[in-house]
């Protein structure tokens, strides 16, 4: 099963195959295994098991078992953030109508100075809030944005 050469073919047992070690001066007896992830494109020596793809571990040298389109449920993958259409549509309308009801909220508190000390400091929170609400309503757009 190894690359022949001019005059004689190199032979193994069958037990060879595919038993980690390399055998074949062409590396023939550990290519094609059923259940390897190879780590580089040209089918080095370089392999790992199929099952600790994705895994959240680098046991490639180049990270390329973390680099592949990695299912993580109904919801996302490693290539889109938000995988459902209808998801990506609720984030975005969230994050928007976020956005614009704090922007009122924020404005209407900043016109309105109420003249107790009290009242001054209920202001100052309500616009501090209505900032880092505002802010949510980015990160929510954002997160489409980054999924397109």
């Amino acid at each position: 099963f190894c690359k022949p050469s001019i005059y004689f073919y190199e032979s193994y047992h069958i037990t060879k195959l595919c038993d980690g070690t390399v055998d074949c001066e062409n590396m023939a007896d550990e290519l094609g295994c059923p259940g390897r992830f190879y780590c580089t494109s040209d089918r080095t020596d370089e392999w790992i098991d199929s099952i600790k793809l994705c895994d959240d571990v680098k046991d490639c040298k180049n990270g390329q078992d973390e680099c592949q389109e990695c299912e993580f449920g109904t919801l996302s993958s490693s290539k889109f953030l938000i995988r459902s259409i209808i998801l990506s549509v609720i984030t975005v309308v969230c994050g928007a109508g976020i956005i614009a009801i704090n922007i009122k909220i924020g404005y209407d508190s900043y016109v309105n100075i109420p003249e107790s000390k009290v009242g001054k400091n209920d202001r100052l929170i309500r616009l501090q809030i209505c900032f880092y609400d505002a802010i949510m309503g980015l990160y929510m757009c954002s997160i489409f944005i980054a999924a397109v």
